[in-house]
């Protein structure tokens, strides 16, 4: 029952799910001058990026993500979407029953995309009132992982999205830095979620975005075989749809070649092979898209801060991704004393829903305090507004 504005204009709005729509008009627009179709794209094509689609991928990133090192096409495998580069990835790096600590709240996703397969299970390290952007927080990953440890879990690996997802602020220099070195110590990988890499829209906001594959130290922090990076053209380049996500390993040849040895389970098809090849090799394009991708953010983001400052709206100040972190804490909290027995978070949910937007609530974030909800302002303007007037008219 989607919202539209000619064939259902009661229907719901979607601000619940982190797609970017505001350069759609770009990118088919471009796309369309592209399209090809020859013969050879009906064959079997090498499943995970031919060589000419992973050396405009290396590219892409060596101008956008300043790594230390160069990366080149042997550095990378590209799969069918983020989700199954992290299956892949955790598969590789994870025996069943192993642990990977991540500090709440988190993408949700991440419940079914490191375990499922893998059977990995997620530690979920409560902050408390300590941010994941503070340098204090690294104890409170100690404490959780001697825990762990203490219970007879073999944790693995440490997780991070960076930039965040759902907070949608970045990881500053030093905070990295002491992420790697707790890893270090501690004999685990790090698997830093890159995906929104190239949609930080306002450094004046907060730190800037750095790669973690950008420290130029990162070799004196920890042995780098045990890091590695997953992205996808699903955020970045506003295209869910097209199903192309990148697992990055540099300083791990081994890993890289197991992950081509199971590539057959999450290769893309030639055809979508062949049309990011031939806009890879647009580079200036592909740059341009990039900085107007981020003019548009932040003009969204201005547009939705300032409705809700308007309407004092509480929210967290943001910085890069594609949504921002409500704070309707008083509006559950008044539920809750309202002497409902069923969760208050989920009432309001509901109660959005049943006056026609969409939103993601906290707890599917595994949010310690329940009254947070992620709002998505990647939508046209006259769309987002809809949204939020109706969001308000229930709080």
């Amino acid at each position: 029952d989607a919202y539209d504005a000619v064939e259902n204009p009661s229907g719901i709005v979607n601000l619940g799910v982190a797609e970017n729509s505001l350069m759609h008009d770009v990118l088919v627009k471009k796309l369309s001058t592209l399209v090809t179709f020859k013969k050879n794209l009906l064959s079997y094509g090498t499943y995970y990026g031919t060589e000419a689609l992973r050396v405009g991928i290396a590219n892409l990133f060596n101008r956008n993500l300043h790594p230390a090192k160069p990366f080149t096409s042997k550095h990378l495998t590209v799969h069918n979407g983020a989700g199954p580069a992290l299956d892949q990835l955790t598969f590789a790096l994870c025996d069943p029953g192993d642990g990977i600590l991540m500090t709440t709240p988190y993408y949700g996703g991440f419940d079914f995309d490191l375990a499922a397969k893998a059977q990995a299970q997620i530690i979920p390290v409560e902050l408390q009132e300590t941010s994941p952007f503070e340098l204090a927080h690294v104890a409170k990953l100690e404490a959780a992982l001697n825990k762990a440890r203490d219970q007879g879990v073999v944790v693995k690996a440490i997780c991070i999205c960076n930039p965040h997802n759902p907070l949608g602020a970045c990881y500053p220099v030093e905070v990295l830095e002491e992420l790697l070195r707790f890893a270090n110590r501690n004999g685990l990988h790090v698997i830093s979620d890159e995906i929104y890499a190239l949609s930080v829209f306002n450094e004046d906001a907060g730190s800037s975005f750095r790669s973690v594959f950008s420290l130029p130290n990162l070799e004196s922090l920890i042995s780098p075989s045990s890091v590695h990076m997953v992205w996808s053209f699903s955020k970045d380049y506003c295209a869910n749809g097209l199903r192309v996500g990148v697992v990055l390993s540099p300083y791990n040849p081994e890993l890289i070649e197991s992950l081509q040895s199971v590539a057959l389970f999450t290769g893309i098809s030639s055809t979508t092979d062949s049309l990011l090849t031939s806009l890879l090799r647009e580079e200036s394009w592909m740059d341009w898209f990039v900085e107007e991708n981020k003019r548009r953010l932040l003009q969204s983001y201005q547009r939705l801060s300032g409705f809700c400052d308007e309407h004092s709206i509480l929210y967290q100040p943001c910085s890069a991704g594609h949504f921002v972190w409500f704070d309707f804490r008083r509006e559950v909290e008044l539920l809750r004393l309202s002497g409902d027995t069923e969760d208050a978070e989920v009432l309001l949910w509901n109660a959005f829903i049943s006056n026609g937007v969409y939103t993601a609530f906290g707890g599917a974030f595994h949010s310690e305090v329940p009254g947070y909800f992620r709002i998505t302002f990647t939508v046209p303007w006259e769309i987002l507004e809809i949204g939020l007037s109706r969001m308000f008219a229930v709080i």
